[in-house]
């Protein structure tokens, strides 16, 4: 496992889920020595109303969790994420042997009394529910970034309730493409700040385009996206925003 575990929200077959995973080891998979997926899927005992967890049974599933790492690090297995949704949490495994670890996650699942819970496994050896279930998507990901800079300004002191001049950066293979990006973010009130073409560093053809918005989920998100999607739509890549810290006045 690496240090870099993030999470984000989404719709699992229609109902609320949040997908937590180790972010770090996605440049490494598939990993060939582990090409068994296994997994743990607990039944909540008091889901809430959206099939979530509530923080009282949080407090139950946090020292469970830690235990099922442990597992699986003594046990030649790599934890690598959880799922929970409609009143259950699926934790995700890779091992190298997966009958020997469906032994190991059975026994350890069975001292966790009073919970309900299936064991499961086959062979993945492109890990495809790692990069196909459990890792984000393009969008996700631009929202869990955004969500990094939102903590990173209101870390500044910014509450993220005032409109200002936002840049966002995109960067394409050709001038025609950025050209179509730019007059799709034009219709939607964006302005050019700067051409960037290619040099001796990168053969891109990038452009800076900038709107007042209000840095903050309701006031951004749908915007990134919306930018991800022209980007993606002339065949590019939305590469991020920024904006000044404006701090309440004392």
């Amino acid at each position: 496992m690496s240090d870099e575990w993030d999470f984000y929200q989404c719709q699992v077959e229609g109902k609320p889920a949040s997908i937590m995973l180790d972010m770090g080891i996605h440049s490494q998979t598939p990993m060939a020595h582990f090409q068994d997926m296994a997994y743990l899927r607990l039944f909540l005992q008091r889901p809430a109303a959206n099939g979530m967890t509530t923080s009282e049974e949080m407090d139950i599933l946090n020292p469970f969790e830690d235990a099922l790492s442990e597992v699986a690090k003594e046990n030649g297995a790599i934890y690598v994420g959880r799922v929970t949704t409609d009143g259950i949490r699926d934790f995700v495994f890779y091992a190298s042997d997966r009958d020997a670890f469906e032994r190991e996650l059975t026994s350890a699942a069975t001292a966790f009394t009073g919970y309900r819970f299936e064991i499961g496994s086959r062979w993945d050896p492109e890990w495809t529910v790692y990069q196909n279930y459990l890792y984000p998507s393009g969008r996700l990901l631009r929202l869990m970034d955004n969500r990094r800079v939102y903590d990173a300004l209101e870390k500044d002191g910014d509450p993220l309730t005032a409109p200002r001049e936002v840049d966002h950066w995109a960067y394409f293979a050709t001038s025609h493409a950025r050209g179509d990006f730019i007059q799709n973010a034009m219709r939607k009130g964006f302005q050019v700040r700067v051409m960037l073409e290619p040099d001796s560093q990168t053969s891109e053809f990038g452009v800076t385009v900038f709107r007042r918005d209000v840095p903050s989920p309701d006031g951004l998100d749908d915007v990134t996206v919306m930018l991800f999607d022209f980007a993606e739509a002339a065949g590019g890549r939305y590469d991020g925003w920024e904006a000044p810290v404006k701090k309440v006045a004392r």
